[in-house]
């Protein structure tokens, strides 16, 4: 599912920020086993996780 979603979605489709701005979204998966120390620093504690970042932090 989660890959589908990915494949139909990540740098496809536009959307529209908050400021009205046309931009596309972009899925990652992470390996929390590998990047441990990632996942404890972006508090993930749960499977899957999704969470939106803005491209200017």
């Amino acid at each position: 599912m989660w890959n589908e979603a990915a494949g139909r979605i990540s740098e496809k489709m536009q959307f529209k920020d908050a400021d009205g701005k046309e931009t596309t979204v972009k899925f990652l998966k992470m390996n929390c086993v590998d990047f441990q120390g990632k996942c404890q620093e972006e508090r993930i504690q749960a499977f899957p996780t999704i969470r939106l970042y803005k491209r200017d932090g």
